[in-house]
C-alpha cells in the first residue's frame, strides 16, 4: 500500500510539473493580450502595434485594427476571463471572453506566435454580433480569387527556387507551418529544383487550371489541387491553405513538373 501511494505521489507530481510548464509558457499569452486590449481602450494604437506579430502589422493598417475593434466594442475593455490556452511550439492560442464598459459580451480566440522570445497576436477570431462580414468569414473565395492565390505562389515558388533562398517565401507562409519549418528545410525539400536548375518563372503569368474542383475541407483547409500550362512543360501543383485573419496562408505545396 505504501509503495502504491508513493507512485500516485509521483505520478501526481510529474503532471503537476508538467501543468506548471503549460502554465508558465503561456502566461505571456494572456499577460500581452490584456495589455493589448487596455492599450486599444486608453487610444494608444502605436503601442497596441506592439502586441501583433509582423505578419498582422504586414497585413492589416491601423485604420482597419480599429474599425474591426470598434465593431465589437473591443476598443472599450474593461477585463476579460480566460478558459483555455494552449500551445505548439512557437504557436499558441487562448480563448475566452471580453467584457467592455459599455455592457458588451464578446467570445474570442486569439491566436499566438513567439517571436524573439515573447508572445505576439497573429490572428483575432472575435464572434462579432449580427451577421458573418465577408471579410472575416472562412468560405470558399470566388473562382478570380483562388485563381490569384494559385499564381502567386507558384510566383514566390518560382523566386525562391531561382535565388536558391526561401526566406521570402517562408515570410508568406502560415504561422503554424513557419513554425515547424525554417528557410533552410525548405531549401533542403525543395533541392531537386535548384539541383537540376529547373526555370519556374513565368509560369504564374499563365492561368492555373484546377484538375479538381477547388475545396474546404472539414479540417477547414482550402485545397487547391491542378496545373499550369506552359510552354516549357507543365507545373502541377497542390496547395494547402489555412484561413489566418484576414487572408488565406499557404501551410503546404507539392509542385512537380
Amino acid at each position: 500500500m505504501t509503495r502504491l501511494l508513493a507512485l500516485f505521489a509521483f505520478f501526481a507530481a510529474v503532471a503537476l510539473a508538467g501543468l506548471l510548464v503549460v502554465n508558465n509558457l503561456t502566461t505571456g499569452m494572456s499577460q500581452n493580450a490584456d495589455a493589448f486590449f487596455q492599450t486599444v481602450r486608453d487610444g494608444r494604437f502605436d503601442t497596441a502595434y506592439n502586441y501583433l506579430s509582423k505578419g498582422f502589422r504586414n497585413t492589416v493598417s491601423p485604420e482597419e485594427l480599429r474599425a474591426f475593434l470598434r465593431r465589437g466594442s473591443l476598443d472599450r475593455y474593461m477585463t476579460s476571463v480566460w478558459t483555455s490556452r494552449s500551445y505548439v511550439g512557437d504557436s499558441g492560442e487562448l480563448e475566452g471572453t471580453v467584457y467592455a464598459d459599455d455592457g458588451s459580451v464578446t467570445p474570442l480566440v486569439l491566436t499566438f506566435v513567439r517571436e524573439e522570445g515573447e508572445w505576439r497576436i497573429h490572428f483575432i477570431d472575435a464572434r462579432l454580433p449580427g451577421l458573418a462580414r465577408r471579410e472575416i468569414t472562412k468560405d470558399l473565395p470566388d473562382q478570380e480569387v483562388l485563381e490569384r492565390m494559385a499564381s502567386d505562389t507558384a510566383k514566390l515558388f518560382a523566386e525562391a527556387v531561382e535565388q536558391k533562398d526561401f526566406h521570402q517565401f517562408h515570410a508568406s507562409i502560415s504561422a503554424l507551418w513557419a513554425s515547424r519549418i525554417s528557410p533552410e528545410e525548405l531549401l533542403e525539400a525543395f533541392e531537386p529544383f535548384i539541383s537540376k536548375q529547373v526555370d519556374l518563372t513565368g509560369f504564374d503569368q499563365i492561368s492555373p487550371v484546377f484538375s479538381e474542383p477547388p475545396t474546404v475541407n472539414a479540417d477547414g483547409v482550402l485545397v487547391l489541387k491542378g496545373y499550369f500550362p506552359h510552354e516549357r512543360g507543365t507545373l502541377r501543383f497542390r496547395m494547402e491553405f489555412v484561413f489566418e485573419y484576414p487572408e488565406w496562408k499557404l501551410r503546404g505545396i507539392d509542385m512537380r513538373i
